[in-house]
């Protein structure tokens, strides 16, 4: 099993529209055994930098500086927070992330099934679930899966590669703009009031 895991691995990275070809009639465990591998090797991975951010922190005194209230303690389990954080949102995201797609790929033609897509995302997420962690540059990974995902669905869910551009790319602005609008109208007042205490708020 691990050698047929590793082989999709190199697969998705080296040639991964031969690779995607290959999966269609691959059964659900299968996609979900992989996607649980690279999943946990992203968390293990995030969980490590998290410990060297903690202690490079800790060693330089900044870590009470940034976050104060949080004890030297509980800073310690950071990584082992990050791993669980890393595992649930990873899952749950992805479910989420794959049926929202799958309503726009729908919308465009596709009609293979909503577990094509969602195989099309679970395995279009390699190079950023292995490399993702990586700091600094985990963007390029990111946008690297959003590349693999385009391909996946173009060849699992059958619909042309414009259209699964068109899909993938209101399947990420949406939610995108969602996020930026709540950020514009809830948090960013919090946080200039935050800084600016002695200015008084009026309301109209």
């Amino acid at each position: 099993m691990i050698d047929a895991i590793v082989a999709k691995m190199k697969g998705f990275i080296l040639n991964p529209v031969e690779t995607f070809k290959a999966s269609r009639d691959d059964a659900s465990n299968t996609v979900f055994t992989y996607f649980g591998v690279i999943l946990l090797v992203y968390a293990i991975m995030s969980a490590i930098i998290a410990a060297i951010a903690v202690t490079a922190l800790g060693a330089l005194g900044m870590f009470s500086q940034m976050m104060p209230g949080i004890t030297a303690g509980f800073a310690m389990l950071m990584p082992l927070v990050v791993f669980f954080w890393v595992i649930v949102s990873g899952i749950i995201g992805t479910i989420i992330f794959g049926a929202w797609t799958h309503l726009w790929v729908y919308i465009f033609g596709g009609r293979n099934g909503i577990m094509q897509t969602m195989k099309a995302i679970a395995y279009g997420m390699t190079p950023a679930f292995l490399l993702g962690w990586i700091p600094l540059v985990g963007i390029v990974f990111a946008v690297w899966a959003f590349i693999l995902d385009i391909f996946g669905i173009r060849e699992l869910a059958g619909i042309s590669t414009g259209k699964a551009v068109i899909a993938m790319i209101i399947a990420v602005i949406i939610p995108l703009l969602i996020m930026a609008l709540i950020m514009f109208v809830y948090i960013a007042p919090l946080m200039m009031s935050s800084y600016a205490p002695g200015i008084p708020r009026t309301g109209y």
